[in-house]
């Protein structure tokens, strides 16, 4: 089965017809549409590789002029040896162990030329008649080579003095991803002329792939005016180093100012793509604090986008095309602008984690935000408006399990606090069920597969060392120990700082009690810094400075190393959804080990749980929640506001005193009206 690949097309006519005389054909290979040519900027129209063949490059031709062409095969022939001259693993000595041919597809002519294919219907007896490749054991070389335009380029090759060092560890995890899986490449090559949403768990590379994409719309189109935006300020860092490096790679140079990368909410000392929009529409600005005086409880970039779209008159568009990173963080309202905010074409890329918070996962409306009937189609013979990232390539499977049976709190003695309510959303995440049947109020074990998690890590270090709970007697042993941890990893297991994350489990208190960490690591000559504290809120790592952070702005970041300090937190308490679901966050932000701290009572049963997850090997092994279940989760461990809480509080401390005046005989059962009595049963039953 041939694998198509739609990318950029400029000769829809010839591709087109290409495109359909592959599509039963019944060899092992791939075809691109539109292959683009690292660092020039430009792309071969199409481009066949198989087991069977090698590499055919396919000249199309639009229209009836058939002339200079073998001028241009000879061109394309030249380039692509080139390329691939310069793998090792491709050749013997110097010469090439790939079969390279040209050949013209012209349908809108006609004649009897042997390098050239007049009809869609002469493809399959031109591949019948040729010659097989001799060398079909480096189909895959050939395959991680032609990708290169999907490659993540090796940073500065750094050496390591121990080869079982966690930095030489990670660097070997590093490398052996950084070609994009056929999915990813799918994401980043093929665009639709409208919608298209990229879906993934996070880890599954999202940002990444939208980053390429951006790097390569922009190498082929430069006249476009392309817009890039992001909420979370404190991935700004993050994203506009990758969309740098992967357009200098496409083209060898920077991002031109037809690439504009913004925040979704923007101002006037920092445009971003909402502050844009009302400039450009002559409306009201709102920032935070005005919007939030407007709307009360309601979200305030959600009242700001609103109102904005209800007082365009007449849309004035200002992009070819706009792709929204992490857009389950931004209201639908958002979205709908920028839908407002691209031209005729409407092209809209947004990259999405339903299931980025537990439990309920989060769906956009489609046709609330597009209009009704609007749909996202996977047409045969066109590109992907809907494409799904199945492997999470972040975490290592150990890692990924005990987020989720952590946050979902599957071994909890008490049973879960929270469960998708869509049990099918399980294979979705990447687990397979190995025993029972996954249905609600049944039995069943869940396990992921080593196609959606693949071994990188497991391969090179335990299951015991990768995740860790660590119980201290209290906060002064919890820190000092961190202290010397990290200590550790610098000095002996050739990590750098930029590889750490330490983690503060209770948001409101992070600079009150990670004062003392930081105090003790700048004994020991380590700089740290709070990310958008000590540093500006777009900036997250520095360089020869370890970040500390809450879970808020360590959202879509990641580390070889994370430390969870005080994570008892997250143990019990109200809100305890949202407590779980920080610990899954954090977890999860590890592409290489996690440390999850603490001391006390609760952190020792944070613990029984991670060594029930252990003993599953970790597997999720649980009775799946009823209905009725599932709604009690959702009002027990609901998110309360802090009036809410003190309200059940006060509520609990009255009843306690009328058990206890009860108790005491103080008063009877009688001198509490029987219609109180007969509510508060009907209530409590």
């Amino acid at each position: 089965m041939v694998e198509i690949i739609r990318g950029v097309i400029k000769k829809q006519g010839s591709s087109s017809l290409l495109d359909n005389a592959f599509q039963d054909m019944d060899y092992n290979g791939m075809l691109f549409l539109g292959y683009p040519l690292i660092g020039l900027g430009t792309a071969i129209d199409a481009l066949f590789i198989s087991e069977e063949f090698g590499v055919i490059i396919f000249d199309l031709v639009e229209g009836t002029d058939f002339s200079d062409r073998i001028e241009i095969q000879d061109e394309l022939f030249n380039v692509l040896q080139a390329n691939l001259l310069k793998n090792k693993s491709l050749t013997n000595r110097r010469n090439l162990l790939v079969d390279i041919d040209v050949i013209s597809f012209a349908p809108g002519c006609s004649g009897s030329n042997d390098s050239c294919l007049y009809d869609k219907g002469d493809v399959k007896p031109y591949l019948e008649k040729k010659e097989r490749w001799k060398h079909p054991e480096i189909f895959e070389s050939l395959v991680s080579v032609i990708q290169v335009a999907t490659k993540i380029k090796k940073a500065e090759i750094k050496t390591f003095t121990e080869d079982n060092s966690r930095g030489a560890k990670i660097a070997k995890v590093n490398a052996a991803i950084a070609t994009l899986d056929r999915e990813q490449a799918k994401a980043v090559l093929e665009t639709s002329e409208g919608l298209q949403r990229i879906r993934g768990l996070a880890g599954s590379g999202k940002t990444i792939v939208l980053a390429m994409k951006v790097a390569y719309l922009h190498s082929i189109y430069p006249e476009w005016k392309i817009g890039v935006t992001y909420h979370t300020r404190a991935l700004k860092q993050q994203f506009e180093s990758l969309i740098t490096k992967f357009t200098i790679e496409q083209i060898s140079q920077e991002p031109t100012e037809n690439l504009k990368i913004l925040q979704t909410w923007g101002s006037s000392n920092s445009p971003g793509i909402y502050y844009d929009y009302c400039k450009s529409h002559g409306l009201e600005y709102y920032d935070f604090r005005s919007a939030k005086s407007k709307c009360g409880f309601d979200d305030p970039f959600d009242f700001a986008c609103s109102t904005a779209l209800e007082a365009t008159v007449e849309p004035n568009p200002q992009f070819d095309i706009i792709l929204i990173d992490e857009a389950q963080d931004v209201p639908e309202s958002f979205i709908k602008l920028c839908h407002n905010f691209v031209k005729d074409n409407k092209r809209l890329v947004w990259a999405y984690d339903e299931l980025q918070q537990l439990g309920t996962p989060q769906n956009l409306d489609i046709e609330e935000i597009f209009g009704k009937g609007t749909e996202l189609r996977n047409n045969a013979g066109k590109p992907k408006e809907d494409i799904i990232l199945y492997k999470c390539y972040r975490n290592s499977r150990p890692t990924l399990v005990t987020a989720h049976a952590l946050g979902f709190g599957i071994y909890r003695n008490e049973g879960p606090v929270q469960m998708f309510s869509n049990e099918t959303l399980w294979s979705d995440v990447g687990y397979e069920v190995t025993r029972g049947e996954l249905e609600l109020g049944k039995d069943v074990r869940l396990e992921r597969t080593s196609d959606s998690s693949p071994l990188f890590l497991e391969k090179i270090d335990k299951d015991s060392e990768i995740i860790k709970c660590e119980l201290f007697s209290g906060f002064d042993e919890q820190v000092k120990w961190v202290a010397n941890d990290i200590e550790n990893n610098l000095k002996n297991e050739e990590l750098s700082c930029n590889d750490i994350i330490v983690i503060y489990s209770d948001a409101r208190k992070v600079q009150e009690k990670m004062g003392p960490l930081r105090k003790m690591l700048l004994e020991k000559g380590i700089k740290s810094h709070i990310a958008g504290v000590n540093t500006s809120p777009d900036a997250f790592f520095q360089n020869d400075s370890i970040t500390f952070t809450s879970i808020f702005r360590a959202k879509g970041n990641e580390a070889a190393f994370i430390y969870i300090v005080d994570s008892q937190f997250c143990y019990s308490g109200y809100n305890l959804q949202k407590k779980r679901n920080i610990l899954f966050t954090a977890i999860t932000r590890s592409k290489g080990w996690v440390r999850i701290c603490g001391y006390g009572e609760e952190m020792e049963g944070l613990i029984e749980e991670y060594e029930k997850i252990r003993e599953k090997d970790f597997t999720l092994d649980f009775k799946y929640p009823t209905k009725e279940e599932l709604a009690l989760m959702e009002t027990v461990y609901r998110d309360m506001t802090p009036q809410e809480q003190k309200s059940v509080e006060t509520s609990k401390e009255s009843l306690n005193l009328i058990l206890s005046s009860l108790k005491e005989g103080t008063i009877k059962k009688e001198d509490i009206p029987e219609n109180i009595r007969k509510s508060l049963l009907d209530h409590l039953s």
